[in-house]
């Protein structure tokens, strides 16, 4: 499931916002494969590409179509 108030802040291109929310619900939650992937593309957006790709790669590892999943709410890995 995607937490919505968070996507909205990656769909806004707000990166530092949604990237900071992703880490507390990873906090809480560290395989939450939707908070990876999308911290994963806010990561990729911001020029990491090293901490985007670890969090792409687990968040496959724990939900295989978690990208495809993002593929059709228009929000695709850079």
């Amino acid at each position: 499931m995607i937490d919505s108030r968070v996507f909205v802040l990656l769909r806004l291109s707000r990166l530092d916002e949604a990237i900071a929310a992703y880490d507390v619900v990873l906090a809480k939650s560290p395989t939450l494969s939707a908070s990876l992937f999308g911290r994963a593309v806010a990561l990729a957006r911001k020029g990491d590409k090293v901490k985007a790709e670890s969090d792409r790669a687990a968040a496959i590892a724990v939900s295989p179509q978690v990208e495809k999943t993002f593929v059709g709410y228009g929000v695709t890995f850079p």
